[in-house]
């Protein structure tokens, strides 16, 4: 299958499809469901972009969030 073109957090990437959000976000070392993430102008739930395949042209903002490590130690 051909790369498709999406945009996360202003950079550029040619990925492999299918590639889900959440397989997107562990391809860079982050935990999923410590992230915050915005779809193409939508705040997304982690059940929603645990299953949801990107599409050429997508547009990622993707915040890690790590509060609870921080409380824990």
């Amino acid at each position: 299958m051909e790369e498709i073109s999406i945009t996360a957090n202003g950079n550029a990437y040619q990925i492999q499809p299918p590639m889900s959000v959440a397989q997107f976000i562990q391809a860079f070392g982050f935990r999923p469901e410590k992230c915050v993430v915005n779809l193409n102008g939508r705040l997304m739930h982690y059940e929603a972009y645990c299953s949801l395949l990107l599409k050429n042209g997508d547009v990622l903002n993707i915040m890690a969030l790590y509060t609870d490590d921080i409380l824990n130690g």
